[in-house]
């Protein structure tokens, strides 16, 4: 399979043309004139220079300034990222068209007609993308003209739209093609492909889903993460109206413009809604007086835990009918013994987020993302959902960003990055050393001084394996006060363990049951309060062969380092994330989506300044050691982070210049090149 990554040729001009009327007629023709005087610059004709379709077409109303998105089309098809936004002065002025188009004078349009049915190229793409699936999707009613409409199935967990456009090779060759979106089951991706309309092949493939895991975010060879945030400090281009005289909730959590616990401690923050982004509070969605619901769900987000990696909305804190948020935390306990308070500082987060934003222009038109757009333009319906403690990975954390009008999901994850996992065998000899081991998602974190004690298997009455404590254990009365082990398969870890604890053990050993390395044992529980850790197959089977042959295994367990962090309450990470959805919404306007898949994106570093502005330290004097991620990663707060180096005023502490993105060695990309 050959994936092509759509080269990018920034064409950027400086335009002051006057514009009598605001009519999108009126503007259609004007930029039309203008291209077709300018078509030499962009190799075009001046026929082709009227051949576009204005996608998107808002005004922002802090400022008054118009935004027209308009796409490059042939035969009535859209040509694929070949895109040009217009600038529009409050005077009618174009004050700035900034993009690319094709250049066509010297290609010949071919024919419109696909020789692969909108179908099978669904299919084509799953078989390249290495997408299973069981059978073909089926096709369904579509509203939206030039788009056809497929059921998910087990294919996708939402609907798959898709169309018949032009894409444009490095070559300058347009190739008819088909443009559809995939948003995989396990939520990691939401692919964007356009697949070759006659032979099949994929040309092209943008995720949606922006990913910061600690192994990929930064410098090279290893990263870390990003982190944001906002000062309550920071003014808005408006001063606030004053919020109506109802309840409108209480959240302890950390505010803004505490970045991490080691920043501040967490306050109980009343009524924070913005009168003007959220004029009936964070719990509304019918636009009356009085909340439609009493837990982390609202207009502007829904927050819940998904530490089943199901990708639903599960557990969420209820308010009551006061909306009181009000929840413990004990940061030196595992976070899953603090659900209430984590969910409660996302939902905090992401409203605080989006009613900042809002005041400076990422409003209903430009994109955002609410259920309710309270009659002020742009698509509805798509409201953030932010899913707390996920279970579907550590170390990491992501934003999916659809179009307009399709909800786009917050993945916060728990962090072990800042901590490591110890485990040693001391007896017998032959099987003495220190493996590699995970540490698990529930109970408590393994103590700093080692726990030792001999290991013994797990034994239950039937099942598959009787090795997997899926069943009623036989051996219950030989596990207290000893290190169980247990095989991986065939129930929830949680219940492993929870199993192992009842009986007495003062810890699980979980050996994998598959090839390849231990994973994060991911899944919730109140009442673990045991470490368990796994190992690898290969590690693990020599030592349940010598348990069966009656051998004692002796061994120590321990950790070190910051213990397992919560993602939920670093919101540098939180407004790094939303910070994705911002940008993306932006660059190519509210429709599109798929204007930052290239390795030179500046998505990365947007985000990152979005969080470096809105967590500003008002009373530091420059230059100021800002370290992305530092806290997830368990360092001090001067500390590296996940980037190069910290973000600074002073070229001391960070003397990098544009001149090094071109250090493929140094920097990652797009993660380097964006910092």
């Amino acid at each position: 399979m050959k994936i092509t990554i759509l080269r990018t040729l920034p064409l950027l001009a400086l335009l002051f043309v006057s514009l009598h009327s605001f009519g999108q007629a009126d503007v259609r023709s004007t930029i039309t004139r203008y291209l077709s005087e300018q078509a030499d610059d962009y190799r075009i004709t001046p026929a082709q220079a009227g051949e576009f379709t204005i996608t998107d077409d808002y005004t922002s109303r802090h400022n008054g300034v118009r935004h027209v998105y308009i796409t490059q089309t042939v035969n009535g098809l859209r040509i694929v990222n070949r895109i040009l936004n217009v600038t529009i002065a409050t005077n009618g002025e174009i004050v700035r068209i900034a993009g690319q188009v094709a250049p066509l004078t010297a290609i010949a349009k071919p024919s419109p007609g696909p020789g692969l049915h909108a179908g099978d190229a669904i299919l084509s793409a799953c078989d390249q993308i290495n997408i299973a699936y069981t059978s073909a999707p089926e096709p369904l009613p579509s509203v939206q003209t030039g788009v056809l409409l497929y059921a998910g199935g087990d294919i996708s967990q939402v609907n798959i739209p898709i169309e018949l456009v032009y894409w444009i090779s490095p070559e300058d060759e347009l190739i008819l093609a088909w443009s559809l979106s995939i948003y995989t089951h396990d939520s990691d991706h939401w692919y964007h492909a356009m697949v070759d309309a006659n032979t099949g092949q994929i040309l092209e493939v943008v995720d949606w889903v922006v990913h910061c895991a600690a192994s990929v975010c930064g410098k090279l060879p290893t990263a870390g993460h990003t982190h944001i945030s906002k000062p309550a400090e920071l003014a808005a281009p408006a001063a606030p109206m004053p919020l109506p005289a109802m309840n409108m909730g209480s959240y302890r959590v950390l505010a803004f413009p505490t970045e991490t616990p080691v920043h501040g401690a967490r306050t109980l923050v009343v009524n924070p809604a913005d009168s003007l982004a959220s004029p009936y509070g964070w719990h509304d969605t019918n636009g009356q007086p009085g909340a439609e619901f009493t837990i982390t769900r609202g207009n502007n987000v829904h927050a819940y835990e998904d530490s089943s990696n199901n990708n639903s909305p599960g557990y969420s804190p209820n308010g009551g009918p006061t909306l009181s948020f009000d929840y413990p935390v004990n940061f030196n306990l595992h976070p899953r013994t603090y659900v209430d308070a984590a969910v409660t500082n996302l939902f905090y987060a992401n409203n605080m987020i989006h009613d900042i934003i809002y005041r400076f222009g990422f409003d209903e038109v430009s994109g955002n993302f609410q259920v309710n757009n309270y009659g002020r333009g742009g698509i509805a319906g798509d409201d953030v959902r932010a899913e707390a403690q996920d279970g579907g990975g550590s170390n990491n954390a992501n934003f999916a960003t659809p179009p307009d009008g399709s909800r786009p999901r917050m993945q916060m994850y728990l962090w072990s990055a800042g901590s490591s996992v110890n485990f040693t065998v001391n007896t017998p000899l032959g099987l003495a050393g220190t493996y590699a081991a995970t540490g698990a998602s529930f109970g408590n974190a393994l103590p700093t001084t080692p726990l030792t004690s001999d290991l013994v298997l797990a034994l239950d009455n039937a099942g598959l394996d009787s090795l997997d404590a899926c069943d009623s254990l036989v051996n219950a009365s030989t596990l207290a006060g000893k290190i169980a082990v247990i095989r991986r398969g065939n129930c929830t870890f949680v219940d492993k363990v929870q199993a192992a604890q009842n009986a007495g053990a003062i810890a699980v050993l979980m050996v994998n049951n598959v090839a390849g390395n231990p994973i994060t044992m991911g899944g919730s529980s109140s009442t673990i309060t045991i470490p368990s850790i796994m190992i690898s197959q290969t590690d693990g089977d020599p030592i349940i062969a010598a348990l069966r042959a009656s051998t004692t295994v002796n061994a120590s367990l321990s950790g070190s380092g910051a213990g397992v962090l919560d993602g939920d309450f670093d919101n540098g990470v939180i407004v790094h994330e939303y910070g994705h959805g911002i940008s993306i919404r932006l660059t190519g306007g509210p429709a599109t989506s798929s204007c930052l898949g290239n390795a030179e994106q500046m998505g990365e570093g947007w985000s990152d300044y979005f969080g470096c502005m809105m967590t500003m330290d008002l009373t530091a004097a420059n230059p100021v050691n800002r370290p992305i991620g530092a806290y997830l990663l368990g360092n001090t707060l001067s500390g590296p982070g996940i980037r190069n180096a910290s973000y600074d005023t002073s070229f001391v502490v960070n003397g990098y210049t544009y001149g090094d993105v071109n250090n493929t060695g140094l920097l990652s990309q797009p993660h380097g090149v964006g910092f």
